[in-house]
């Protein structure tokens, strides 16, 4: 089952992800998919660690290819996050928008619970190229994830919305 948190960044879509993983008892697991290119992204990396301090999550940092994630199928994972994996595999491998949700797909049948992060709110009107082609990607994977989650929660300044199905304060 995928829940689905989106918002734009900064708008406290991580935070709220991790505090619904932490309504259960599962397993926790946190896969990173984040590159840190530069002191700004390792800076968010540091951010995040410390944002899920003692929660319990055991950490995989999977930047590609997650469907086959050592995870145990008893588990709640969440998913850091959909938008970054895209640009990894699309950017790095050549990817596709087909191949990484096969591969979200894959990591769901793998676990009880699967919480995904992505970013929405991309001004596509700004850019051209390769940027303007993978935020068109990214609202491709946004809209079949959207379609296949059972609930889906958009984070508007910190404050849940939610857009399909109930919020999910405890499973």
């Amino acid at each position: 089952m995928i829940t689905l948190i989106l918002g734009e960044n900064g708008s406290g879509k991580s935070a709220y992800a991790e505090s619904i993983a932490c309504f259960t008892n599962d397993p926790r697991y946190y896969i990173a998919t984040m590159v840190p290119y530069g002191a700004e992204g390792a800076e968010r990396i540091e951010k995040h660690k410390r944002q899920r301090k003692g929660m319990g999550f055991q950490t995989l940092e999977l930047p590609y290819f997650v469907g086959g994630a050592p995870v145990s199928p008893d588990a709640t994972v969440l998913l850091e996050d959909g938008s970054n994996l895209l640009a990894n595999q699309i950017f790095a491998h050549g990817g596709s928008v087909d191949a990484v949700l096969s591969d979200i797909f894959a990591l769901e049948n793998r676990c009880r619970r699967l919480i995904v992060v992505s970013i929405i709110g991309l001004d596509l009107a700004r850019y051209d190229g390769d940027t303007r082609a993978y935020i068109e990607s990214l609202d491709q994977l946004n809209t079949a994830l959207f379609e296949r989650a059972a609930c889906v929660v958009e984070l508007i300044d910190g404050s849940a919305m939610p857009r399909k199905g109930e919020l999910p304060c405890a499973y």
